[in-house]
């Protein structure tokens, strides 16, 4: 999902989450990509209860912790052209399609962002996302 800034996007996929009990909503930060996981890890936190020694190294290892819960669950990643700022162009793009590949069984995933031009990057030919998603 992407358009233009304050347009209403989050607070839609927050009225979404209202409604609904298998929704994880993160919203990522113009920080480095260590901040953004551990920001995630104490969201996941908050809703399992994670123990305090639990970590997660990568975005891969979160997914596949929660796929592995076995339980339909829907992600929000609000902001992602922050993460794609963090790294070279597709690095995370990368990284989500081997999560989208491999740990996807029992998640859908929305990706919501403000910055049109890069949203648009994920629908072209050549993005490792490119036919992943509608």
């Amino acid at each position: 999902m992407y358009g233009k800034r304050r347009v209403g996007k989050t607070a839609l996929l927050k009225k979404i989450m209202d409604e609904r009990d298998d929704c994880i909503y993160f919203e990522c930060i113009q920080d480095t990509l260590d901040s953004n996981l551990k920001l995630l890890k104490e969201v996941l936190s908050k809703i399992f209860s994670l123990p305090s020694y639990v970590s997660f190294d990568n975005f891969e290892s979160i997914f596949e912790y929660l796929n592995s819960l076995n339980r339909k669950l829907t992600i929000i990643i609000d902001e992602y052209p922050y993460l794609k700022k963090l790294n070279h162009a597709n690095t995370i793009d990368s990284q989500f399609q081997n999560i989208f590949d491999n740990f996807s069984d029992n998640l859908n995933f929305i990706l919501c962002g403000s910055e049109i031009n890069m949203m648009n990057e994920l629908l072209t030919e050549g993005n490792p996302l490119f036919g992943r998603f509608t």
